[in-house]
Order: structure tokens, then sequence, then C-alpha cells
């Protein structure tokens, strides 16, 4: 997956504190992507607060693709994510 995407859309089924997919501790560890998550969960509590992107933090889709798209063409920043 590292090959063709940069970012993994780690989105949960449900928003539930306790409850974190096996997806996204996966994608974040074993493959060169960086997760976007919704942002129900602590996700700090499971992985550095710097290698992951939580939508919630953005005020529409909008500024949210901005700054993926924005990130995907700076490889210095991109890279201080993985």
């Amino acid at each position: 997956i590292d090959n063709d995407y940069w970012f993994y859309l780690s989105f949960e089924n449900s928003f539930c504190n306790e409850y974190v997919t096996e997806k996204f501790t996966l994608m974040a560890k074993k493959a060169n992507v960086i997760p976007v998550v919704l942002g129900a969960v602590h996700y700090a509590n499971i992985l550095p607060k710097d290698s992951f992107i939580e939508s919630r933090d953005f005020g529409s889709v909008k500024q949210l693709t901005e700054f993926l798209i924005k990130l995907s063409k700076d490889p210095k920043r991109y890279n201080s994510y993985i």
C-alpha cells in the first residue's frame, strides 16, 4: 500500500472511546502511510500525536483535503509523520 498511497482513512464503524480498529495500528506501524482518523478515540494513547491526522482538527473536508495535498507535496514534513 505504501507504494501507491500517501494516507490511509482509518474511520471507525462507531464512536466508542475504547474501540480502535486493528487496521489503525497495523497500517500506522507497518505501512509508510499516514492514518487519517475521525478523532473519537484517544489515538495519542496508542501512537505518538504526530504520527496520524485527526480529521476533526479541521473545520471542513475541504480544509482537510487542502492540508493532505500540501503535506503530500512536502517530503520532509510528510516523513516527520512516519
